[in-house]
């Protein structure tokens, strides 16, 4: 349904997205580097997603997403990251 189910200010060892706050309301969203070991692993992870998948050696965001936060305050993703696994 393109909403984060969870986002907290600092990452954790399952963060799999990063948001880059752009003002209150507007984010970019890429791939959060110390997630990248978990989705060479896994590209399932990349739910959400445009995605490529050649390998499995390394990651590049070829596009940013963006995200915005909607009335409710969750976010929600107006257009997906493209990510490619070579």
């Amino acid at each position: 349904n393109d909403k984060f189910h969870k986002v907290t200010e600092s990452p954790s060892e399952d963060s799999i997205f990063e948001l880059k706050l752009k003002g209150g309301l507007k984010a970019s969203v890429t791939i959060y580097k110390p997630a990248y070991n978990m989705v060479r692993a896994n590209p399932s992870y990349l739910e959400g997603c445009d995605k490529q998948v050649i390998g499995n050696t390394s990651v590049t965001i070829d596009r940013e997403g963006e995200a915005e936060k909607d009335e409710n305050g969750k976010w929600r993703l107006k257009s997906r990251p493209k990510v490619i696994l070579k």
